[in-house]
C-alpha cells in the first residue's frame, strides 16, 4: 500500500484521491504552491496523477522537526475523498488538538481511523466522519484530552464494529446522533471517562449494541432523550455509579426490547425519568430506584409495556411527586408496589397502571394528600387490598379503579377526608 505523507495540512491538492477533495487552506496561510500544477497527490516523494494511478492510499500526518506542527485538520480538509482513501493514521500528531468539522465526512472507502498517539486532541467536529460507510475501527485509546465527540461524528459509519475509548479520562460529552446508525457497533466501554458528563439525544441508535459500560462515570449527568432508542439488542445499563445522574430523557431506551436489567440503585440525585423513557422494554424484569430519593417525577409513558416487570420498589423516593399518566401501562406482570415511603406523592396519573392484570397489593401508606385520576388502576382484575394508612386526604376520579377485581377490593383505612367520584369503582364495593 502507497502512503500519502504530509508534512504540513496545506499545500497539497489531493484531487487524485477523489473528486471533490482538497486540503482546505486555513484563510491566514499562503499556499506554498500557489501557482504550481499540483494536481495529483505526492506519493512515497512521487508527483502521481489521477486516481486511477493510486490503489489504496494511507494517509498518515507526520508531525516532523523543523516543519511546522499540526495542530488541526480543517473543517471539509478531506471530505468525500470517496475512491482511494482507506486508513487515516495520525498517531503521531503530538500536538493535534482538533478535527474539524465534516473533515473526512463521506471518505466511502475509509476503513481505520488511528487517533491513538493524539495526547493533545480536544474535540472531534460536527461530521467529522460521518458517512464513512466502510469506517470498520476508530483508536482513541490514549487521547488523554479528548473532551467532546461532537454532533454526527460517525453518524452512519454502518461498519463501524470497534472504538477504543481507553484512556480517554476527559472526555465529558458524547453529543446528538454521534453514533446513531452504527448498526454493528456492539460495545462501548466509557469506564475510563470520570469526567463524562452528557450523553446526546440519538447518540447511540445502534441495533447490534449489547454493552455500555458506565461504571466509573461518576459526573454523568444526563442521558438526553432516544440516546439508546431502539437498540434491541442491549442487555444491561448499569447506573449504579453515576451518583450525579439527574435526568433521563424522554424515549432514552424506547424499545430497547432485549433490555434485561437496570441498575440506578445509586442515583441519589436522579429526579426525572422522562416520558417513554423504558417504553416497550419488553423484557426488563427489574429496575431498581430503592436509592433514588430525590426521584420527584416519573413521566407520561415511562415504563408502559413492560411486561416481564413484576415489581417496582419506590418505598424510599420521598420526594416523588407524580407519577403521570400511562407510566406504568399494560405492565401486566407487576404484582405489588411499594410507594410507602412517598410522603410528596400527589398525584397518580390517568391510566397510570390500567391494565396491570397481575396486580394485587398497593402501598399508599403515608402519602398525604393524593388524587388518584380517571383510571389510574383501571382493569387490575387481581388487585384486593390499596393501603391508605397514614394518608391526610384522598380524591378518587371516575373510573380509578373500575373493573379491578370480580371479589371486592379493601381500601385501608382511606382518611376521613376521601372524595369518591361516581363510578370511580364500578363494578366493585370497596366498602363491603
Amino acid at each position: 500500500m502507497s502512503k500519502l505523507t504530509l508534512e504540513s495540512l496545506y499545500g497539497f491538492s489531493t484531487s487524485g484521491l477523489g473528486s471533490p477533495c482538497r486540503a482546505r487552506l486555513p484563510d491566514d496561510r499562503i499556499d506554498p504552491f500557489s501557482g504550481v500544477d499540483t494536481r495529483g497527490v505526492v506519493v512515497d516523494g512521487k508527483l502521481i496523477r489521477g486516481a486511477t494511478e493510486i490503489q489504496g492510499v494511507e494517509l498518515v500526518l507526520k508531525d516532523i522537526k523543523n516543519n511546522e506542527k499540526i495542530t488541526s485538520i480543517p473543517n471539509e480538509a478531506f471530505q468525500n475523498c470517496s475512491m482511494n482513501l482507506k486508513n487515516v493514521d495520525l498517531s503521531r500528531c503530538a500536538n493535534l488538538t482538533s478535527i474539524g468539522i465534516q473533515a473526512f465526512e463521506g471518505c466511502k472507502k475509509l476503513e481505520t481511523v488511528n487517533l491513538s498517539g493524539c495526547v493533545k486532541l480536544e474535540t472531534i467536529g460536527i461530521q467529522a466522519f460521518g458517512s464513512c460507510t466502510a469506517l470498520n475501527t476508530v483508536n482513541l485509546s490514549g487521547c488523554k484530552n479528548l473532551t467532546t465527540i461532537d454532533e454526527r461524528a460517525f453518524n452512519g459509519c454502518t461498519e463501524l464494529h470497534t472504538v477504543d475509548l481507553s484512556g480517554c479520562a476527559k472526555l465529558k460529552t458524547i453529543n446528538e446522533s454521534a453514533f446513531n446508525g452504527c448498526n454493528i457497533l456492539a460495545n462501548i466501554n466509557l469506564s475510563e471517562s470520570n469526567n463524562f458528563d452528557i450523553i446526546g439525544v440519538w447518540a447511540f441508535k445502534c441495533t447490534s449494541l449489547t454493552t455500555v459500560v458506565l461504571k466509573g462515570c461518576a459526573n454523568l449527568k444526563t442521558i438526553c432523550s432516544n440516546a439508546f432508542e431502539g437498540c434491541t439488542s442491549l442487555t444491561n445499563v448499569d447506573l449504579s455509579e453515576c451518583k450525579k445522574l439527574g435526568i433521563i430523557g424522554a424515549s432514552a431506551f424506547f424499545e430497547c426490547t432485549n433490555l434485561t436489567e437496570v441498575n440506578l440503585s445509586g442515583c441519589a440525585n436522579l429526579s426525572i425519568i422522562g416520558q417513554s423513557a423504558f417504553q416497550n422494554c419488553t423484557s426488563l424484569p427489574t429496575v431498581d430506584l430503592s436509592e433514588c430519593v430525590n426521584l420527584k417525577s416519573i413521566n407520561a409513558f415511562a415504563f408502559q409495556n413492560c411486561a416481564s416487570l413484576p415489581n417496582i420498589d419506590l418505598s424510599n423516593c420521598k420526594n416523588l411527586f407524580e407519577i403521570k399518566e400511562a407510566s406504568f401501562l399494560n405492565c401486566t406482570s407487576l404484582a405489588t408496589i411499594d410507594l410507602s415511603g412517598c410522603a410528596n406523592l400527589s398525584i397518580i396519573g390517568e391510566s397510570a397502571f390500567q391494565n396491570c392484570t397481575s396486580l394485587t397489593k398497593v402501598n399508599l401508606s403515608g402519602c398525604g394528600e393524593l388524587l388518584i385520576y380517571k383510571k389510574a388502576f383501571f382493569s387490575c382484575t387481581k388487585l384486593e387490598e390499596v393501603n391508605l394508612s397514614g394518608c391526610n386526604s384522598i380524591n378518587i376520579r371516575i373510573l380509578a379503579f373500575g373493573k379491578c377485581s370480580k371479589k371486592k377490593l379493601n381500601l385501608l383505612n382511606h382518611p376521613k377526608k376521601t372524595i369518591i367520584s361516581d363510578e370511580a369503582f364500578e363494578l366493585i364495593d370497596p366498602f363491603s
